[in-house]
């Protein structure tokens, strides 16, 4: 995956809202080997689209007379929306899949798209019963890299194994992207036995 940010920014862009999006970005590349067998296998995967959020997040080629670049959109709704979609919408039935409330809670690796995302999608994990640092490993990758968009993900799977702090026998991926979009994973370990398994370890993002 490649992002390539810096090539929509611009730079006599006036509008607040706009702005902020624009900072929010980074330029990266990451890669990941998918393979028949592995530490970790794909057991649940999908996606969806919050209803009626098409105008809160996007990236529109130029279309209108004096434009040179695409034109991008990230909302301020964007978080309320994804919290009520997981709380109350389509989304928590969709969370209800991904775990058994009877077992013990599944690491995470969130989709780093901005402060405000992750404090709304943490907060639903929280009030699920996730301790209140479940996302660290996604704060601090937006910390240290911005939003990297299409690479972002593998960038947060690269900053938890560089932490070498997942236990869980469980894997929860999720990703957010224009439409609003949302793509969904679990990866399970599958090479020992549970008691034999210890935290994986990985190089960190270059």
């Amino acid at each position: 995956a490649c992002e390539v940010a810096t090539t929509h920014y611009d730079w006599n862009q006036t509008d607040t809202e706009k702005m902020i999006a624009q900072s929010l970005f980074a330029d990266g590349a990451a890669s990941i080997i998918v393979a028949k067998e592995g530490v970790w296998r794909y057991t649940q995967s999908g996606s969806s689209i919050v209803p009626n959020s098409g105008h809160l997040l996007g990236l529109r080629p130029p279309m209108e007379e004096g434009e040179t670049i695409y034109s991008m959109t990230l909302s301020k709704l964007v978080s309320p929306s994804l919290y009520a979609y997981f709380s109350k919408g389509h989304g928590k039935d969709i969370l209800k899949k991904l775990y058994n409330p009877r077992q013990a809670k599944p690491a995470l690796a969130i989709h780093p798209g901005g402060p405000r995302i992750l404090e709304a999608v943490g907060d639903v994990f929280f009030e699920l019963g996730w301790p209140e640092d479940a996302l660290q490993g996604s704060f601090d990758t937006f910390g240290q890299f911005g939003n990297l968009g299409s690479a972002a993900m593998l960038f947060v799977l690269a900053n938890r194994l560089s932490q070498n702090d997942i236990t869980e026998d469980k894997l929860i991926t999720m990703a957010f992207g224009p439409g609003v979009t949302v793509e969904y994973a679990v990866l399970e370990h599958a090479s020992l036995p549970p008691k034999q398994r210890k935290p994986l370890t990985a190089a960190g993002p270059p």
